[in-house]
């Protein structure tokens, strides 16, 4: 007991209480109900409450003070130290809730005032007595935690402790945690649980301090854009330029921004451009012709014919008559070709982007109003250094490369591969490009779409009446009354394709709209911030009531690191049951008519719950959130018009097809920006709904049995519940079919993780990648000869070794995961010099994540760069 709370109220003290005593006994107030319910402890009949402050505000008013008040008692939290586990305040004014899971990353020690230390005086230093030995008998882990608990419940106890576990070395410190892990046990009220958490916390606060105040990157730097048009561009290195002394000390002292500039590259066109037809075949075919004169084939006679469906389906490039193109072809759609290097041409870029990237710094400084001139010298050093450059990169970089584009002989060679077929990636492996008998592939739409009197009408699309003019002045006049704006860029309707799943026996098809030049893209893009505003409210609300019930209503995942930061909770310390299953018809068979009064319910929350009710969204620049007023300036929008927006979309979704319209009028509208937050919100909607009847039914146990159940759009994992699948017809409409996907008893993958548990419960995870198992080979990560700058490319490889690390349990499968890569990016023309220079700068930049591991940093690069990849 003896612990601490930090309150403010507005209310006679006598009301607060009463509030309090209330509280005390209803069990749906979790954290009051077990700290005043624990064996001994005589409900709220001992607690002391003293009064710290009293706030007082120029106007009289109780209502007018309440900002000024919960500031004051966030000041007084963060000096009382009274946060969780510390004390007995949960809610954190931006912060959140300590006890969800949403928080389960924070350090609350570092949340609290720093007190400077007392200046007093040490006295003599004691002299050791020569016949006087020290004890060296060390203690044990379970003396030190045990004589820590036997502290938890007395009277500045607390204090004690953390008093104690300050002056441990940090290397005992890290085995306590680590000990503690394993007794605190599941149970977040009981003393043993307190303890574990306030170990764990100072644990991290003293083993992971920060080693500089100041942020790694200054938020003021601006972009200096510059056209990678050549290799030359990479070479002069303009990043090294702007950052040399006697450029930085030419910036005027007086401006406000002395950052330097950061880099950024426009490229050239890839070559996928070129490549894909499938929208051009598209336009071209006309349906009503296309049905009386079917197009014809030869792929009967055609090595690469696959037999399950008679048709040329393939992704092997020997297709590719002319080498030269073949060659190009395999390095992916996104491989943009050397182009020969100019250097008169790459100085006149570089100066032109420096000298726009100067009149802008200068209009920015306006309240020092600079002259025109303070940055010409600047300018002029950056110039005499990239000529300096230039004459030594001239005698010695240089390329002449011929595009085979211009090569007669691989233009005709494509032009025949565009007539016989549709150029198209492949589904889970966009890099690779498959080869469709273009007979076939119309065929596959018009079966799809149901065309054709030999096949069966489609339910989720249906042929409307209306032209497209009509259609896209109906989009425009409705988007106009919004004030929401319409270029002439989106005055079009998507477009149905198809790209193959080649990862499935037999082949399967699946069916996009494409809607880049969509009319209704900027309304979709308009609700995709509002409803992301509606997810993030709902998800804050549902951490709130987390941590009141103990129960989970918020199953959404924003992805896979996501789950691994809920996968370090204490609570997963002994897994029993691993289960995944899939939404295999979400996208095609909703009705429309659920879709929208499921979030119509939602979005009436969201507005009714945020800051006790809200009349308006507000769309910002650069975040959206709600307010009871319209803002000047910015786009405001209330209830009513943003479920007008939403509806007008659903009934709004057209795709076309040989010159043919069709309507969506099932299923999440496909194409749109907003779609996966439609699905998500819809989901919860019912998830939500089925834990409330749960609660309401005094069935708590079998609500808290669904903690552990997590939801990426329609990918769904379940832990420690073997009963889930029993439940899926009480919880999704029977519109919606979910298939269970687990691998075995005790392990199942789950978006890019491999989840497993042996036999004593512990779990560990790994990478996944469902592309291993493709039986064709998979085309990905930059390719060094491609018209592109070094630096991100092995920035790549960075990034894929901190999802590695964040991924693997153990070191064993982060390495066999490096070996991989690392092959795979030495035969795309990395140098192994620099991959070995950037293995070292991810260590040392995130230390954090490969210390789990036990190994030296000298061991990682040694293993990384010796082994084969069959280790």
């Amino acid at each position: 007991f003896f612990l601490l709370y930090v309150g403010e109220t507005r209310q006679t003290l006598r009301s607060r209480m009463s509030q309090h005593r209330y509280d005390a006994k209803d069990p749906k107030y979790r954290i009051l109900y077990n700290h005043f319910n624990q064996p001994g402890h005589d409900r709220c009949l001992t607690m002391k409450v003293r009064i710290i402050e009293k706030i007082y505000h120029h106007t009289n008013s109780p209502i007018l003070s309440t900002p000024y008040r919960t500031d004051r008692e966030l000041f007084w939290i963060k000096e009382l130290g009274t946060a969780m586990p510390y004390g007995c305040n949960d809610n954190i004014k931006g912060v959140g809730n300590l006890s969800s899971p949403g928080c389960n990353e924070i350090n609350v020690m570092s949340l609290f005032n720093t007190i400077p230390r007392t200046k007093r005086s040490h006295g003599h230093k004691r002299i050791q007595h020569p016949n006087v030995k020290k004890s060296s008998k060390p203690r044990t882990l379970e003396d030190t935690f045990n004589d820590l608990l036997s502290n938890i419940q007395k009277p500045l106890g607390i204090h004690h402790i953390r008093t104690i576990l300050f002056s441990l070395p940090v290397n005992y410190l890290k085995d306590l945690r680590d000990f503690g892990l394993d007794k605190g046990g599941v149970d977040p009220f009981s003393p043993k649980y307190r303890l574990s958490s306030i170990i764990c916390d100072v644990a991290s606060f003293r083993l992971f301090k920060p080693v500089r105040s100041e942020p790694l990157h200054d938020n003021n730097r601006k972009f200096l854009h510059i056209p990678f048009a050549n290799k030359g561009i990479d070479a002069i290195n303009i990043s090294n330029i702007l950052n040399r002394k006697e450029v930085v000390k030419e910036i005027p002292p007086y401006f406000k921004n002395q950052s330097v500039p950061i880099v950024s590259y426009s490229y050239t066109n890839s070559i996928g451009r070129k490549i894909f037809n499938y929208k051009e075949a598209l336009q071209d075919i006309n349906i009503e012709e296309y049905l009386k004169n079917p197009l014809t084939c030869d792929c009967s006679h055609s090595p690469f014919q696959y037999n399950p469906s008679g048709h040329v389906i393939t992704g092997d490039l020997n297709i590719i008559q002319h080498e030269s193109l073949r060659k190009v072809i395999s390095h992916g759609p996104k491989f943009r070709e050397p182009q020969h290097i100019n250097w008169k041409h790459n100085f006149k870029i570089i100066m032109d982007a420096v000298e726009d990237y100067a009149r802008r710094w200068i209009k920015r400084e306006v309240d020092q109003d600079p002259e025109l001139e303070s940055l010409s010298d600047w300018v002029r050093t950056i110039r005499s250094l990239v000529q300096g450059r230039i004459h030594k990169l001239k005698n010695c970089v240089n390329s002449r490369p011929k595009s085979v584009f211009k090569d007669q002989e691989a233009v005709k060679c494509l032009s025949s591969l565009h007539d016989k077929y549709v150029i198209v990636p492949v589904d889970k492996a966009s890099n690779n490009i498959v080869f469709v008998c273009k007979s076939y592939y119309f065929e596959c739409l018009i079966k799809e779409l149901g065309i054709n009197s030999n096949t069966s009408s489609n339910t989720t699309y249906k042929p409307t009446s209306f032209d497209k003019d009509e259609i896209l002045a109906n989009h425009r006049s409705f988007m106009t009354s919004l004030n929401i704006p319409s270029g002439k860029e989106s005055e079009d309707l998507p477009y149905l394709y198809w790209i193959p799943k080649l990862h499935k026996t037999p082949y399967k098809e699946r069916y996009i709209a494409g809607s880049s030049t969509c009319s209704t893209k900027e309304l979709s893009i308009h609700l995709t911030k509002i409803l992301s505003a509606v997810k993030e409210g709902q998800q804050k609300y549902c951490e709130t009531v987390y941590s009141r019930s103990g129960i989970n209503h918020m199953w959404i995942l924003k992805n896979s690191k996501d789950l691994l930061d809920n996968l370090k909770s204490r609570s997963f310390s002994q897994v029993s049951s691993i289960k995944t299953f899939d939404f295999s018809t979400l996208y095609t068979t909703l009705p429309h008519d659920k879709l929208k009064t499921r979030l119509k319910e939602t979005i009436h929350k969201a507005f009714s719950h945020r800051n006790y009710g809200s009349k308006f969204v507000v769309l910002g620049y650069n975040s959206t959130y709600f307010s009871n007023k319209i803002h000047k300036g910015k786009t405001c929008y209330s209830e009513e018009q943003v479920i007008s927006m939403l509806e007008f979309l659903i009934d709004n979704i057209f795709v076309s097809f040989g010159g043919t319209l069709f309507q969506q009028v099932v299923g999440i509208p496909m194409g749109t920006n907003c779609a996966p937050l439609l699905a998500d919100l819809f989901l919860y909607s019912y998830e939500s709904e089925f834990l409330q009847k749960l609660v309401k039914d005094k069935k708590i146990h079998e609500a808290r049995a669904f903690n552990f159940t997590y939801r990426y759009i329609d990918d769904v994992l379940s832990i420690n519940n073997s009963r889930f699948a029993e439940f899926l017809p009480l919880i999704y409409p029977p519109e919606l079919e979910v298939k269970e996907t687990t691998d075995t008893a005790s392990s199942a993958s789950f978006l890019d993780l491999y989840l497993e548990f042996d036999d004593s419960g512990q779990l560990s995870t790994k990478i996944y990648d469902k592309r291993d198992d493709f039986n064709f080979k998979i085309i990905n990560f930059p390719n060094m000869c491609s018209n592109i700058p070094a630096s991100p490319a092995y920035g790549v490889y960075i990034s894929q070794l901190i999802r590695y690390a964040r991924a693997s349990s153990n070191y064993s499968d982060f390495l066999k995961r490096h070996l991989h890569l690392r092959n795979r990016l030495l035969d795309q023309g990395y140098k192994k010099i620099r991959l070995i220079r950037s293995l070292k700068k991810f260590i040392f930049r995130y230390q954090y994540l490969v210390e789990i591991y036990s190994v030296s940093a000298e061991k990682i690069i040694s293993d990384a760069f010796s082994y084969s990849e069959n280790v």
